[in-house]
């Protein structure tokens, strides 16, 4: 992994919460990240969240067979 302690910081606390939307719309709207406020860009927030809580899904799903 070459992520940087503050990116990693970043994620540890944008999980506490265990709330995947407002994970990606943090995330996005992380200008350090992306130089830009990707929240703005219309759509990609609903489609990255719908993404996220596909892989969610999957993984219950996983978990349980």
């Amino acid at each position: 992994m070459n992520d940087t302690a503050e990116v990693l910081h970043f994620f540890e606390e944008a999980w506490k919460n265990n709330d995947a939307a407002a994970v990606v719309d943090a995330t996005l709207a992380n200008t350090d990240f992306w130089d830009t406020d990707l929240t703005k860009v219309e759509g990609l927030a609903n489609m990255v969240k719908g993404k996220v809580a596909q892989l969610q899904q999957e993984e219950k799903q996983e978990k349980i067979a």
